[in-house]
């Protein structure tokens, strides 16, 4: 008994039988015969004499992009792409926006800089978000880095506050002028210097930690208009916000909403027609939590560019989690996991012990012969030292604002290898920790 598929064939996207959906997903109205074909490349082959090529083309082109993305991303990072890393890639290819909800540790920002070197090298232009002066000094490495693996010179502007004022105004002027292919800032600069940003067009962008980024509404403003909307079109989406409420309230009353959907849909049509005449650039947001409220603002992400700020996270990290009952002694049981675990240590306080305990800690630790200190705020120096492994363990305030919580990526594998922190439960005091089960890659 044979099934016949409807609308299955790769090609044509017409009827196929079950037989040939497992031979290539050709019908045989576009191919009579696939037995003596043994690759796609025959397949495509035979089609193109036929004169039947149809749509399998576009199938068999995106796979040659995704491949030769893979072999980019390989040459540049030195592994392949993990599978999340992939999904991530296979969206980019189809030209989709999208958010990425995912913990430290899975490779989010590493995809993003790779993805802009991508876009580089066909000389399209990506801009680099992310909330810290440090996440912008490690990311110009990274590039610098996977650049000279890659035997490429892209013209590469990272701009932060610890520059000085000549090289401030040497790439200010290089902004103006949109002298780069990839650029790298802090949220501070869109909001000090938009202004520079204005008219120019960004085929890829990528938010890192938009968890922070997101609590400004006119930011959300910005990134839509560098990535090609206009004001007019901004507004228009709005509305298309306001005729959908209306719509849904006139329903909940028992009454036909058609006139308001005729103006749903021809603002809508307004709204496709000009990203079919404009070329929108692609948007790609990070986070670990995206714990932002959606708000209106937030919404235009949906009704722009067909994407909603994800809150379901994507899990795939070579980490166990797991907690101690802590002792009476904490400071003690600290010590003793340390010397059992060996170098390359974080370690969190309870934000309400403050500073003071993190400090005290330090010296407890140094006394007894680890090498630890305190890494209140950011320390450049502080952190490479720790990633030479001259300390031990680095010690903070376990706080989402505490730099060393979200400002550090360490550049050398292996040196930061598992992490401790003290937490509160109740009448309980517990000791928590991730330890990579391997020393995994650092994003």
């Amino acid at each position: 008994m044979r099934v016949i598929y409807h609308g299955l064939c790769l090609n044509c996207r017409g009827a196929i039988s079950d037989e040939r959906l497992l031979k290539f997903g050709i019908c045989e109205n576009c191919l009579e015969r696939v037995d003596d074909l043994r690759s796609w490349k025959h397949v495509l082959k035979a089609l193109e004499r036929r004169g039947n090529l149809r749509f399998v083309d576009d199938i068999f082109n995106f796979y040659k992009a995704f491949g030769d993305l893979s072999k980019f991303f390989r040459k540049a990072v030195g592994h392949r792409m993990w599978s999340l890393q992939e999904v991530w890639a296979k969206r980019v290819l189809l030209k989709r926006s999208f958010s990425i909800v995912a913990p430290t540790g899975v490779g989010k920002t590493v995809f993003g800089i790779v993805l802009a070197l991508h876009f580089a090298t066909n000389g399209r232009r990506s801009y680099i978000l992310v909330p810290t002066t440090l996440l912008v000094q490690q990311i110009s490495e990274k590039i610098d880095a996977y650049s000279e693996r890659l035997g490429i010179c892209p013209r590469k502007i990272c701009y932060h506050a610890g520059l000085i004022e000549k090289e401030k105004k040497e790439l200010l002027e290089k902004v103006a002028n949109g002298d780069f292919d990839v650029l790298v800032t802090t949220e501070r600069f869109l909001k000090n210097h938009f202004e520079l940003l204005r008219g120019k067009h960004f085929d890829f962008m990528f938010v890192d930690d938009v968890d922070s980024f997101l609590r400004s509404p006119r930011n959300i403003d910005r990134i839509l208009e560098i990535l090609g909307f206009d004001n007019a079109t901004i507004a228009s989406a709005i509305q298309l916000m306001a005729f959908r409420r209306e719509a849904a309230r006139l329903k909940r009353m028992g009454e036909r909403p058609s006139e308001v959907l005729a103006s749903f849909e021809s603002i809508k049509s307004q709204i496709e027609n000009y990203k079919a005449k404009n070329n929108i650039g692609l948007l790609v947001v990070s986070g670990a939590t995206m714990k932002a409220k959606r708000t209106k603002r937030i919404k235009l992400f949906e009704e722009l560019l067909e994407f909603q700020i994800g809150f379901k996270p994507e899990l795939l990290r070579n980490i166990k989690d797991f907690y101690l009952e802590a002792k009476e002694d904490v400071e003690d049981q600290v010590l003793s996991l340390i010397k059992t675990f060996g170098s390359g240590c974080l370690i969190f306080v309870p934000s309400v012990f403050g500073r003071e305990h993190a400090l005290k800690l330090g010296e407890f630790l140094n006394a007894n012969g680890v090498k630890a200190n305190t890494y209140a705020k950011l320390n450049d120096a502080l952190l490479a030292a720790f990633e030479r492994g001259e300390y031990d363990a680095l010690i903070g305030v376990a706080s989402f604002r505490s730099p060393l919580a979200r400002g550090g990526r360490s550049s050398r594998e292996g040196s930061l290898r598992y992490l401790h922190w003290r937490a509160e439960d109740g009448d309980q005091t517990k000791l928590g920790g991730v330890q990579p089960r391997q020393a995994p890659y650092t994003s």
